[in-house]
């Protein structure tokens, strides 16, 4: 399996996730009358985040700019803000409003945090502190807010936490165990069967050939904008 397999894979899943939400918070149709039909399709959604991770980690370690990597992926991030709130928080944004941006923040910045922390856990081995102390400081203080509970992102602590497990670990086998682990922990206090399905990311993982098949960087990029815009303008449209 490539890694634009693993990435359609992803974004397909998440997709799906991201419908069962604002069907769910919208009434519509089967999804929001069926708690089984929206369970199970949350449940296909827990299967995308974690290979993102993955191929996030390998990104990091085989990107030739690791700045640019990170800014591709803070932009990203800033440009899917707003559609993301108004899709998947709108009902809040209703009693609250334009403030709902700044209280949930969408999984992009959870990567781009991801990111910055393999970063300075690379220059640690390699360079002095006084070289990456900046970046150190800002994940720390970063990550005490996640851990004290002060910032909603998604997946929060424990997702940034398995992107650097991913990153420390390299062998994809090991990291395909590290996935499996990870979804265990996360999920299997909830109770919830088809949340029981993240475990199939780390199948993927295991079946990933290490090639990267057919380049569509940028598609994938968008995609994630692209598709909350699509959602919010449903939601919203018959608001209006």
């Amino acid at each position: 399996m490539t890694s634009s397999a693993l990435k359609w894979i992803a974004l397909i899943t998440m997709i799906v996730d991201h419908v069962a939400v604002c069907a769910q918070n919208s009434g519509w149709g089967p999804i929001a009358h069926s708690t089984t039909l929206y369970l199970w399709m949350r449940g296909i959604g827990r299967i995308a985040f974690p290979i993102y991770c993955f191929l996030l980690a390998n990104g990091m370690r085989y990107t030739h700019n690791r700045t640019r990597y990170f800014l591709r992926l803070l932009g990203c991030a800033a440009l899917s803000q707003l559609p993301f709130t108004a899709a998947l928080y709108a009902n809040e944004w209703q009693y609250t409003g334009i403030l709902t941006v700044f209280r949930h923040w969408n999984v992009l910045v959870t990567l781009a945090l991801g990111c910055l922390l393999c970063g300075v856990w690379e220059d640690a081995r390699t360079k002095p502190f006084k070289d990456y102390a900046v970046r150190a400081t800002v994940c720390g203080l970063a990550l005490v807010a996640l851990g004290l509970g002060l910032w909603d992102i998604d997946y929060g602590f424990m997702g940034v936490l398995l992107i650097l497990l991913l990153f420390a670990a390299q062998e994809r086998k090991t990291q395909a165990l590290l996935l499996l682990l990870w979804g265990l922990v996360e999920y299997l206090p909830l109770m919830q069967p088809p949340f029981m399905l993240v475990l199939l990311a780390a199948g993927a993982v295991w079946c990933y050939n290490g090639k990267q098949g057919r380049p569509m960087k940028w598609f994938f990029y968008l995609s994630y904008p692209v598709h909350l815009a699509i959602l919010a303008a449903a939601v919203w449209l018959p608001l209006l």
